[in-house]
């Protein structure tokens, strides 16, 4: 992976620390994207082990939400109208909930909630 990504910049003398700095950068942007990811799964993890404590509507939303089906955007928010304001308003809904609930499963799993549709919405601001 870093060879390829810093292939042209590792061969060009002197510009090593060019080279280093962005293997930094982009490292540090896989890391982002897996803590992000193991955070989601482990509300999908929270959410299976209390199945009793979600709706059936809940699950519809959060299951896709946390990337059970895919990681790209459209597998996270299936079906059309799914659009900044939709990730907006799912995003205070789950903000509400989270100060709101007293059972910590259902409160890790809406503050998880929270943070991805805040993730959803920063991508679309974007271009992602």
């Amino acid at each position: 992976f870093l060879e390829d990504a810093l292939a042209d910049d590792a061969a060009a003398p002197g510009r090593m620390e060019h080279a280093l700095d962005k293997a930094q950068r982009l490292l540090e942007r896989v890391y982002g994207t897996l803590v992000k990811n193991n955070h989601d799964f482990n509300a999908l993890q929270t959410m299976m082990a209390s199945v009793d404590l979600f709706s059936p509507e809940e699950w519809d939303e959060l299951e896709p939400l946390f990337g059970r089906y895919g990681l790209e955007r459209s597998a996270r928010l299936p079906g059309k109208g799914k659009d900044r304001a939709y990730c907006a308003a799912r995003q205070s809904h789950w903000s509400q909930r989270a100060h709101r609930e007293r059972n910590p499963e259902r409160r890790l799993v809406a503050q998880a909630a929270v943070e991805r549709y805040g993730v959803l919405i920063r991508e679309e601001g974007s271009g992602r």
